[in-house]
């Protein structure tokens, strides 16, 4: 692998985002080997929305869910409009409405006020729109990062749910419901108590309100490393439970009512990207050695800068073709990005070869929430290059770029008004 990194280097340079269908497929393989056969798998594209990345998992079978234009959009490209669910806290009236005239069939709706905002919208473009309701579950949420059972702009409380919520009209098809308590969990008996407390409330809700629901929307929770090397959590449990746990508490599940469904961003994606970084300069201070190199928090991380989501210590691996060595003894570095900043470090421990200048990095596993997750435009320093390749061949070469364009003021505001004076 490291022949076909210096090659992608010499072609493209670096920093540079290189993608692995191959990894790709297997990861997305481990997940559907642990659940019970007939679960849909959905992709968050929050993930990486990286429009190959979509098309391949579009035709592994996998369903979208966005929570954004440019997210439907990069979905729109492979997958079926009727195939994707909308979600998100704050959807704008905007969006709604592009969405819909795009064909989108399936809401998830966080709040009494959003669902009356849906059923407006859908009565203006004279369009009927499914949804299912978001479920902030009474039931606390599991380890790793918890979104249920704790105040929230996720989802309707469980105890203020009102029948108000499941009411089909001319312009509104109450379709299920949707959960999603808890994101990264490796450990399975905690992956495996989030699950069942979600169907536990979906049948619970449906009992109280008299439903039947057609879809039943589990969302995820499925972890996997960043930045560093590993094997992907095996849920060996899972499988067996997550069925049994269907089973009693929607006993026509495996025939389809309700069709379940779950989500899966990072568990899809996170193996599959390496960031290949080179060593611009080598420098000491006060006793301590840093490494400085084309890539930062810009291009990675730029939510663990902020000591949000991204918390995993970075573990790259030197791919040799700066000078020869010499000197092969292990030394501490501390690696850093480009900016100007103290925020921007990638690594504060390296224990490996000394670097040297002209040196190149390999950081694995930043399949997800690297490049589309972190501050790509912060100084203006220019995107990486994101390749796709399948088995040694590429399929795409491509780098974002971040453009200015004139910002015209709302007719009938003051700024027009002085716009046409002028």
């Amino acid at each position: 692998m490291d022949t076909f990194y210096l090659r992608m280097i010499e072609a493209y340079g670096t920093p540079t985002f290189v993608y692995s269908l191959d990894e790709l497929r297997r990861s997305r393989r481990r997940l559907i080997d642990g659940l019970p056969e007939g679960i849909r798998v959905h992709y968050s594209l929050k993930a990486n929305p990286h429009p190959d990345i979509v098309g391949a998992l579009v035709s592994e079978g996998c369903r979208a869910d966005v929570s954004s234009s440019g997210e439907l959009n990069a979905a729109l490209d492979s997958c079926a409009a009727s195939d994707i669910l909308y979600t998100g806290p704050g959807k704008t009236d905007a969006e709604i409405i592009y969405a819909l005239s795009r064909g989108v069939e399936r809401f998830s709706v966080e709040s009494q006020n959003e669902l009356t905002r849906l059923r407006l919208l859908a009565e203006q473009v004279d369009a009927r729109a499914g949804y299912l309701v978001r479920v902030n579950s009474a039931q606390r949420g599991s380890v790793g990062l918890r979104m249920t059972g704790k105040p929230s702009q996720f989802g309707v409380p469980e105890d203020e749910m009102s029948e108000e919520l499941f009411r089909t009209t001319s312009a509104l098809r109450f379709l299920g419901l949707h959960f999603f308590p808890a994101s990264n969990v490796s450990d399975e008996a905690n992956l495996i108590r989030s699950f069942a407390a979600s169907i536990s409330t979906a049948s619970a809700v449906c009992d109280r309100f008299g439903l039947d629901i057609t879809e039943l929307h589990l969302g995820g929770g499925f972890g996997a490393w960043f930045g560093s090397v590993g094997e992907l959590p095996r849920y060996i449990e899972l499988k067996q439970a997550m069925g049994d746990l269907l089973d009693e508490g929607f006993p026509g599940w495996r025939t389809g009512a309700p069709a379940v469904a779950v989500e899966s961003g990072r568990a899809l994606v996170a193996a599959m990207g390496v960031l290949l970084c080179s060593v611009t300069d080598v420098k000491s201070s006060y006793g301590r050695q840093y490494a400085v190199t084309d890539s930062g928090v810009n291009h990675l991380g730029g939510f663990g800068a902020l000591g949000r989501m991204i918390r995993s210590p970075l573990v790259p691996r030197l791919v040799e073709v700066g000078p020869a060595r010499s000197d092969q003894s292990a030394q501490r570095t501390t690696v850093v990005g480009p900016l100007c900043t103290p925020a921007d470090i990638l690594v504060p421990d390296f224990q490996g070869p000394k670097l040297y200048r002209g040196d190149v990095l390999a950081i694995p596993s930043v399949g997800a929430y690297g490049l589309t997750a972190s501050l790509i435009g912060f100084l203006g320093h220019p995107a990486p290059v994101e390749i796709l390749h399948d088995g040694g061949t590429i399929v795409s070469a491509s780098r974002i770029t971040l453009g200015r364009q004139t910002a015209k003021p709302r007719a009938g505001t003051m700024a027009s008004s002085t716009e046409r004076e002028e």
